[in-house]
């Protein structure tokens, strides 16, 4: 039975995706036909909603990732999935309200069948979680945790006492003081010590990691160990070392995983190309195109003001707090760099005392106040940057704009730091969304090249929408670097 349900895999989980989906859909459908008879008859207004739904769907989906069972962690897909049928419940009912008004029905716009419109959104979410855990069961009833290798560059010199193989933890995270890269990505002693990190983030995943060993790219048994292996992890392996590694692990169809470096970016964005009879993979030197800066400056004009105007109250009450909380000063003002190094001040609210020392928060930080902590927990200190979008020195979408202490600090220890001032500042992005306070430098530096390379106002949109996502894991997003 296994064996068979193994060989229909793929199949069985896409069938439960549709039925989910059929489920939803049927909700949304049978119980607004209540009142609406209309939308389950042939006729135009059941068309249009029909068709609102499905395209809605579709492309929030594509935007929030949909049924990824087995790949993303059971939490993450159902919020994904509850995110996605929210909005997409409340785009298909303001169409369907529209569409009622007329001399038929409501001569003028009327918002009507909350209640209904409330029983959609819990019974959809009913049928998520149970499909949820009904996908995430039967796939990890037929696949055991992938046994994992963890491969680090070789030892040189003295290194951190850490355990790479605990993974109960958060080895590695834990023993940073700061998000400076010490001694730079190069360092080996880094990248190992970062290689905790690595093992902690696959125990996360525990149903389907299983970190088995970490070896160093030099040892003697290193390809037996490969061919024990169900999934090679490389972090800070030398290119050439890599090359033979994964040319090892193709051989013996072994899944591979390894952190990019710039050039890895650029492969992965270039185009094959034949040149007669030789092929090449190509990448051309681009910027953002003028007509470009100028629909992405329009954009943020407009949704940073319509922002402005919606989250007022939330900035109101926040200034009041802050005020209140110990009389300071409400805006925290800092000098930041933006593209090709032009230096701006950025505005937050106040998270810290006054006069205190400026650098990054780490872990139970006595200096941020209790206000500030509710502040930083759900990115309301972030808000008043939309003013510095209205003004011009940030966008919406790009780079997290770093201290001017940290560009000079990063840039020396790692020169390709530089190439993120490539685009103008952002108040989201790749690092923000995909990334962690304490993400390392390195990691967010590969997170904002992936951005600049794989640029388009499309992917501005998609990255606005998963914004809202970061809500949802607040305490993983926030998370502060250890003060140990």
């Amino acid at each position: 039975m296994k064996e068979l349900c193994r060989k229909f895999q793929k199949s069985i989980i896409f069938a439960l995706k549709l039925l989910m989906y059929g489920a939803c859909f049927a909700a949304f459908f049978l119980l607004f036909a209540i009142d609406n008879r209309e939308i389950i008859e042939l006729s135009r207004t059941a068309a249009v909603t029909l068709s609102t739904y499905a395209i809605i769907l579709f492309l929030l989906s594509g935007t929030y990732g949909s049924y990824a069972i087995g790949k993303k962690k059971g939490k993450d897909i159902l919020f994904s999935l509850i995110l996605t049928g929210i909005l997409t419940d409340l785009i298909t009912y303001f169409e369907l309200t529209i569409m009622k008004t007329n001399e038929a029905n409501n001569t003028t716009f009327k918002i009507e069948n909350v209640g209904i419109l409330v029983s959609v959104i819990i019974i959809q979410f009913l049928i998520h979680f149970i499909f949820v855990r009904l996908g995430n069961k039967f796939y990890f009833w037929l696949n055991d945790a992938e046994k994992c290798l963890i491969i680090i560059p070789d030892a040189e010199g003295t290194y951190p006492a850490t355990d790479l193989r605990d993974t109960s933890g958060t080895a590695g995270a834990a023993d940073r003081s700061g998000p400076s890269m010490k001694s730079g990505s190069n360092d080996v002693s880094y990248a190992r010590n970062e290689a905790g990190r690595v093992a902690s983030a696959l125990a996360e995943f525990s149903e389907r990691y299983s970190v088995y060993d970490v070896v160093e790219c030099s040892s003697p048994d290193l390809k037996e160990r490969i061919v024990e292996a169900d999934t090679v992890v490389m972090y800070e392996v030398p290119v050439d070392i890599r090359k033979e590694v994964i040319d090892w692990c193709y051989q013996n169809l072994k899944n591979i995983y390894f952190n990019p470096g710039v050039a890895d970016i650029l492969e992965h964005n270039s185009e094959q190309t034949v040149i007669d009879d030789i092929s090449f993979f190509t990448w051309q030197f681009h910027l953002i195109t003028f007509e470009q800066r100028i629909v992405k400056r329009l954009m943020d004009l407009i949704i940073a003001s319509v922002l402005l105007v919606l989250t007022s109250p939330v900035l109101l009450i926040s200034a009041v707090c802050i005020k209140k909380n110990d009389g300071g000063s409400i805006l925290f003002r800092q000098k930041r760099a933006t593209a090709n190094g032009r230096v701006f001040e950025i505005y937050k609210f106040r998270t810290m005392k006054e006069n205190v020392e400026n650098k990054s928060a780490t872990k139970d930080d006595d200096r941020i106040t209790s206000v500030g902590r509710v502040l930083r927990k759900y990115r309301i200190d972030e808000l008043p940057q939309l003013m510095n979008i209205v003004k011009g020195d940030m966008s919406l979408v790009g780079p997290r704009p770093e201290m001017l202490e940290n560009v000079e600090d990063y840039t020396r220890e790692l020169p390709e730091f530089r190439y993120r001032l490539r685009m103008k500042a952002g108040l989201t992005g790749y690092a923000q969304i995909f990334g962690k306070y304490n993400t390392s430098s390195k990691d967010k530096l590969m997170l904002d090249l992936m951005y600049i390379e794989n640029y388009s106002l499309i992917k501005d949109i998609q990255l606005l929408f998963q914004t809202v996502l970061v809500i949802f894991r607040a305490e993983e997003s926030t998370e502060a670097f250890s003060d140990k």
